[in-house]
């Protein structure tokens, strides 16, 4: 959760693709939005940070300014 509460970033193995089967999916990171009242519909970080391999263990710095995640790339 950022310091002000006013996103949430997390990691899930939904799908980023409608039709990928649950042998496909790999842990991503994705971010959600509240509003005063609720959150918004999670949705995944561009694949900037999603790219190929899974991408999971994230944490924001203090200042809400860097994100760290752990990315495994095969080979």
């Amino acid at each position: 959760v950022a310091s002000d509460e006013s996103f949430l970033i997390f990691t899930s193995t939904r799908p980023i693709e409608k039709g990928l089967n649950k042998d496909e999916l790999v842990e991503s990171i994705w971010e959600t939005r509240w509003n005063g009242k609720e959150w918004s519909m999670p949705k995944p970080l561009p694949q900037t940070v999603n790219g190929v391999g899974q991408n999971a263990s994230c944490s924001l710095s203090f200042d809400g300014s860097t994100l760290y995640f752990y990315r495994n790339l095969d080979g």
